[in-house]
């Protein structure tokens, strides 16, 4: 079936993002985090498509992976933090390729992320980090790769779908909210317990 790919990228995801949670935070909240991911109705339903939003899920969360593997672990070696940059770089082209909600969605964590660290240390990673990303902006916009025309076209470019329901802002949050009711009580806490918990993997999630 066409659809088989997109279901073995879902149940993948279940088992990533057990194995991650595990890794940050210990077994139970890699288990809590894998189960909800196994009954999100948006999950669930995007593996049963043939497109390619479950990849896209699971490339996202590989991103956040290997960013911080490559650049957020103090005991890193050169060569490992070279090679899941690499990596990281890698999945991002394949996320981009598959949804531009990649950049509106990790794009701004990142940044405000980075930003309130080099606030904090002026003389680190974080700086270079905001240095090149405002250099390649400003090479991109000089040089005519990026417009800001054509980057607005793309968010503004949505599918039939989502242009039915473009006024709806909280779709999402409604949908899983029908599934979820009380997540909007635990997601705001569990936000807070994580960044409380582990500031690094605690913004990442």
């Amino acid at each position: 079936s066409a659809r088989f790919p997109s279901a073995i990228f879902g149940v993948l995801l279940v088992l990533s993002t057990h194995l991650v949670g595990r890794r940050w935070f210990g077994v139970w909240p890699g288990i809590a985090a894998a189960a909800l991911v196994s009954v999100s109705p948006l999950l669930v339903s995007t593996a049963r498509f043939c497109r390619m939003y479950s990849l896209f899920q699971l490339a996202y969360l590989g991103i956040l992976v290997a960013y911080e593997r490559g650049w957020e672990r103090p005991d890193g070696s050169m060569r490992g933090r070279l090679a899941w940059s690499i990596l990281g770089l890698l999945l991002l082209t394949l996320s981009m390729h598959l949804h531009d909600l990649t950049l509106v969605g990790l794009g701004p964590s990142l940044l405000v992320y980075w930003a309130v660290r080099a606030a904090q240390q002026p003389r680190s990673r974080y700086s270079l980090l905001l240095l090149s990303v405002a250099v390649a902006g400003l090479l991109g916009l000089v040089s005519g790769a990026i417009t800001i025309s054509a980057v607005w076209q793309q968010v503004r470019d949505v599918p039939i779908w989502a242009g039915q329901h473009e006024s709806e802002i909280w779709l999402y949050a409604k949908q899983w909210a029908l599934a979820f009711p009380w997540l909007w009580l635990v997601a705001p806490a569990a936000a807070v317990w994580l960044c409380r918990r582990d500031r690094v993997h605690g913004w990442l999630l």
